[in-house]
């Protein structure tokens, strides 16, 4: 939470704000030392949910601390921005993933040469589930489905709120969207799933149909009970998700007969933001052994 403690301004460009969160369980967690609850002297304002305040008819316990919300558009437009003023070049291409990894290296290095770019002493693999036609078959996708939604009237407070129903539910605020040119307050993204193996891009409205009335539940008494949700779009995404967890690790490819120092860095799943400051730590310590 530095950037938040120390410059406020900077973080709002970022698209990360502090924020409180309630989680809601299926159990009743209502004593804090219980295993579930090990991460309470890890988070800020850590306290239970008072039964009376539960939802009726879903959660049977909650909890509540302060968290960290990140925007992902806002974030990577900033991180973009902040990349290309440090001098980063970009090059927007279609590489193929039909033949060999080393073959994509090498159609890279073409472009680059077109560009008249130095070609890279290291080359960092960011693939995504990409890496699955390149060089890991253990990568496979996990589908989520999410809705962005205007509730109206706005809530009282912005929180997230999460509720580990099968599939989990969960209410994100979302203050900057393609859909307003000012901050709003009434919008939101919830969801969700949780579906491995699953590539289907397309939303599908059984699901959705479900994840309005999961979040209808838990949305009684925070929203008030007049609040209307106001579907503006349904999105799907593919996580990547990898068997063994994410890789961070360095390796030398054959390219042309040439010893190409390789970093990958993929198969984040759907903790891609939470990892990624120790990910790109490691990566960076990898580049670094790679460059001798």
């Amino acid at each position: 939470m530095d950037i938040l403690e120390n410059n406020a301004d900077e973080a709002e460009k970022m698209g990360i704000q502090r924020v409180p969160i309630v989680k809601y369980s299926v159990d009743e967690d209502n004593d804090p030392s219980a295993p579930r609850l090990w991460f309470t002297n890890l988070v800020q304002d850590f306290a239970l949910v008072p039964t009376s305040d539960l939802p009726p008819n879903g959660p049977k316990s909650g909890n509540s601390f302060t968290t960290v919300l990140i925007n992902p558009t806002q974030y990577l437009t900033y991180l973009f921005t902040r990349a290309k003023s440090l001098g980063a070049k970009t090059i927007t291409a279609t590489l193929p993933a039909s033949n060999s990894f080393a073959a994509t290296i090498s159609t890279a290095f073409g472009y680059l040469d077109r560009e008249n770019a130095n070609l890279p002493q290291v080359v960092i693999n960011c693939t995504g589930l990409g890496a699955s036609k390149l060089c890991d078959e253990s990568m496979f996708p996990i589908r989520g489905q999410t809705l962005l939604v205007r509730i109206t009237p706005p809530p009282p407070t912005s929180r997230i709120t999460i509720w580990d129903s099968t599939p989990v539910t969960y209410i994100l605020p979302r203050r900057i969207t393609p859909f307003s040119s000012e901050p709003s307050d009434s919008t939101f993204f919830i969801g969700g799933t949780n579906d491995k193996n699953n590539w289907d891009p397309i939303p599908t409205p059984e699901i959705s149909k479900g994840i309005l009335e999961r979040v209808s539940k838990v949305m009684a008494g925070w929203a008030g009970k007049d609040a209307q949700i106001e579907v503006l779009r349904e999105q799907v995404g593919l996580r990547p998700g990898r068997k063994d967890g994410p890789r961070v690790e360095l390796e030398e490819v054959d390219v042309g007969g040439k010893k190409i120092k390789v970093v990958h860095q993929y198969g984040h799943a759907g903790a891609g933001f939470q990892f990624s400051i120790g990910s790109v730590r490691k990566a960076l310590g990898l580049v670094e052994e790679a460059l001798g």
